[in-house]
């Protein structure tokens, strides 16, 4: 299973690096088997982003969703 991005085409989302996903499923099982009920995995720059996000109006978010998943930016 790897990462499809068929439904995103020519975006700038397409087109941005991605987290290994083989890394991000071995955090999560990490945090698991550790009983952690909740975990933010991937890179340092995921984790600012979903910091970010819990404090940025969902106008603004969508927003930025919108201009990263315009059709012929990529």
């Amino acid at each position: 299973m790897g990462t499809d991005t068929r439904m995103e085409g020519d975006t700038r989302m397409a087109h941005m690096r991605r987290d290994d996903p083989a890394g991000v499923a071995r955090e999560g099982l990490e945090a698991m088997f550790a009983g952690v009920d909740h975990v933010v995995a991937g890179s340092t720059m995921n984790r600012v982003q979903v910091a970010a996000s819990a404090v940025t109006p969902e106008q603004a978010l969508a927003a930025v969703h919108a201009k990263l998943s315009e059709p012929g930016t990529g």
